[in-house]
């Protein structure tokens, strides 16, 4: 699925809201490192990396979800 320019901007704005470390983890996961790759960036382990991908993909979808309200 292809994100329209609005879209694009919208879901940068949205990661710039994001508490940093939710964003972090997030960019470096969709640039294509892996779990264990970025918790070690991150200083973490790797379950944390996981939860907090999860909550930060949650937080993108509930905004997005919340503006096309």
């Amino acid at each position: 699925m292809a994100l329209t320019n609005l879209q694009l901007d919208k879901a940068i704005a949205l990661l710039d809201e994001m508490p940093l470390i939710y964003r972090q983890t997030l960019v470096l996961r969709v640039k294509g490192y892996s779990i264990r790759e970025i918790a070690k960036i991150t200083d973490s382990s790797e379950s944390n990396v996981k939860t907090r991908i999860h909550r930060a993909r949650a937080m993108l979808l509930k905004s997005f979800v919340e503006q096309a309200e």
